[in-house]
């Protein structure tokens, strides 16, 4: 069993692990990712990760530029700002289009399911301006890691 494909179990198992009748007790712990959102370039998140911006927030984005975001997690999202040239410049969440001027113009409320690829964000070849930035309600925070102990003969162990 691979969660993740993390493993905490060395070749042979570590200081934290045992031998039982020339079996190795290993612990495996499955995390769950470490960020929120991730975001491919020119796109950012914030440094805990809860929040997702446009390139270059809070200053203007460029023209001609696009990236795609993707929740971790399920989450509901609260804008924190919202500035697009309106009916140009593009954030799609789950289908829908958002473009415009104010906090309400964005996707407030929308929840997102965990790890689709269904945030993205598109500005066109002309006008700009100072982006967005969007967070995941309440910041919620990662679950800790699930472990388990799981029973393998020495050759089996994986590496770290």
């Amino acid at each position: 069993v691979v969660c993740n494909g993390r493993w905490n179990c060395a070749q042979p198992c570590g200081a934290d692990d045992f031998i039982v009748s020339y079996l190795f007790v290993c612990h495996i712990c499955c995390c769950a990712d470490a960020a929120i959102f991730v975001a491919s370039a020119p796109c950012a998140v914030s440094a805990d990760t809860a929040c997702f911006r446009s390139p270059n927030y809070p200053y203007a984005y460029n023209s001609s530029q696009q990236c795609t975001i993707q929740a971790n997690q399920n989450v509901q999202l609260s804008v924190s700002a919202f500035s697009t040239e309106a009916d140009y410049d593009f954030l799609t969440v789950n289908g829908v289009q958002y473009s415009g001027d104010g906090v309400n113009r964005g996707p407030v409320g929308v929840s997102v399911a965990a790890l689709t690829s269904n945030i993205a964000w598109e500005s066109d070849g002309s006008v700009v301006s100072t982006g967005f930035e969007i967070c995941a309600v309440g910041k919620p925070r990662l679950a800790p890691c699930q472990c388990s102990l799981y029973l393998r003969k020495p050759m089996w162990c994986p590496a770290v």
